[in-house]
């Protein structure tokens, strides 16, 4: 529970301090220095633990880190994209459902909890997207940003979903090789895509503070997340772990004031204990 609440707090941060970054620079060349900077502080734990990860283990975490890469910019240009109070908890929301519906396609019907949770997350995404004429105390989301934070969430959660496969069965130690294998990809996929985007426009270099923090928080995030997968029951630790994006919402209130409206609130709360039941069932 103490790994999956320190992943839930240094994911919620590093998805803060990237949206910082990536609204200063460009998504992917706020993608690459952070990856840059998590890779680097895994790179150097790998060498003092040594993990020992088998072929099948390995080959899962390059291809979590492949569909990471794609995360991770969809993710941070939809934080940059909206308010970040309310793209964050929709991220979350729709990471949640597309395992649930997933999982409901194929025949697998779902609980009275998870059911409860379905109706909860869509009642709050209604609320938090809401936009009611005259108001002025709301916080809008364009169309971009609905588009990306749709986006975000699909990938996002795929490439959470093939990681936590890659260290199904193993341990702490398996939990930081596939962490520092998967983080590798994502770098070597992010720097060939910067690689051809320089070659039409020059963006501007992305704030460094920003982004070492959330490199940081990354590297210390995805680690102690699956370390807790590993852990624990799995149920309890996405329970915890959904709670990542209240993180994101509170820096956001806090450092960048955003408002959202009651009704954007409410819906806030709603999808929270729709994620939490969804990640329990």
């Amino acid at each position: 529970m103490l790994a999956a609440l320190a992943g839930a707090l240094c994911i919620g941060s590093a998805d803060f301090m990237g949206g910082v970054a990536a609204r200063r620079s460009h998504p992917l060349i706020a993608t690459v220095g952070i990856n840059l900077v998590a890779l680097t502080l895994l790179v150097i734990a790998f060498a003092v633990v040594r993990p020992r990860l088998d072929t099948g283990t390995a080959l899962g975490a390059v291809a979590g880190g492949i569909v990471s890469a794609a995360a991770l910019c969809l993710i941070y240009a939809s934080l940059a994209a909206g308010a970040m109070s309310l793209t964050a908890p929709l991220i979350a929301c729709g990471s949640a459902l597309v395992p649930t519906a997933a999982a409901i396609v194929l025949g697998d019907a779902p609980s009275g909890a998870q059911a409860g949770g379905i109706a909860l997350v869509l009642a709050g995404i209604v609320a938090i997207t809401a936009t009611p004429a005259g108001a002025s105390d709301h916080a809008p989301l364009t169309r971009r940003a609905l588009v990306l934070t749709g986006a975000a969430s699909v990938v996002g959660g795929a490439a959470f979903a093939i990681l936590l496969q890659s260290v199904e069965g193993g341990n702490a130690e398996t939990a930081l090789g596939v962490a520092s294998v998967s983080r590798l990809a994502s770098t070597t996929v992010c720097l060939a895509l910067v690689t051809l985007l320089l070659r039409t426009i020059t963006p501007p270099r992305p704030p460094v503070r920003p982004v070492a923090g959330a490199g940081a928080m990354e590297a210390a995030g995805t680690t102690c997340f699956l370390s807790a997968s590993t852990l624990g029951e799995a149920a309890v630790t996405a329970v915890i772990v959904s709670l990542y994006a209240v993180v994101t919402v509170l820096l956001a209130q806090a450092v960048l004031r955003e408002r959202i409206a009651r009704h954007q609130g409410a819906g806030l709360a709603a999808a929270a204990a729709g994620v939490a039941l969804l990640s329990a069932g």
